[in-house]
């Protein structure tokens, strides 16, 4: 894949700190995560409809959490090769 790209090296560490403290957030509470689920069942239950919107909400707004931490470290793995890249063509020159 051929193409030109502009890499603001200066700058693109502190994007790549940012998120990665995000990811490292989120990733500090996975057992929390995991076990907020068990804690809802045993602290909420009964038959109203806003039982089922909450558990719902509640299990969307989790696996969204999981999912980002996924995405997160993905996109850092990403973000650290363009920066090692651009350093390297800098290097080059």
């Amino acid at each position: 894949m051929a193409g030109t790209i502009t890499v603001d090296t200066d700058n693109l560490p502190g994007v790549i700190t940012n998120i990665s403290n995000i990811q490292v957030a989120i990733d500090g509470y996975s057992t929390t995560i995991a076990s907020l689920s068990a804690s809802l069942d045993l602290y909420l239950s009964g038959t109203a409809p806003i039982i089922t919107t909450v558990e719902t909400a509640f299990g969307t707004t989790m696996t969204n959490l999981t999912n980002a931490d996924t995405s997160l470290q993905t996109l850092l793995g990403q973000l650290r090769n363009v920066q090692a890249d651009a350093l390297l063509a800098i290097g080059a020159l």
